[in-house]
């Protein structure tokens, strides 16, 4: 804080909203730590195989983001993009995968 010269009510409030995110994330975590046990072991195997190649491409768009950073944040929004639709999952959970 100490190159920082003024502040304003509108920094003040991102910053108030950002500490209620981070204050509140221990609750949903030991929520889902509470009930994770009915999930079946081959389906968090596949899970944890199918989120290995998002964090290869968060460490490679670092590396962009250090030469090219807008690059860089659409990459991040394109790996976010790919985790949170997971393609295929149904199909491989079900059998029906060939």
């Amino acid at each position: 804080m100490h190159h920082t010269e003024r502040v304003d009510a509108l920094f003040v409030r991102l910053n108030l909203l950002l500490l209620l995110a981070v204050s509140f994330l221990p609750f949903p975590t030991g929520l889902v730590g509470q009930y994770v046990d009915d999930a079946d072991e081959e389906a968090a195997r596949f899970l944890g195989r199918r989120l290995e190649p998002g964090l290869a491409g968060y460490v490679l768009f670092i590396l962009v983001g250090i030469f090219v950073p807008v690059v860089a944040v659409f990459g991040y929004l394109a790996v976010a993009i790919a985790i949170i639709f997971p393609f295929g999952i149904k199909k491989h959970l079900s059998g029906q995968e060939g």
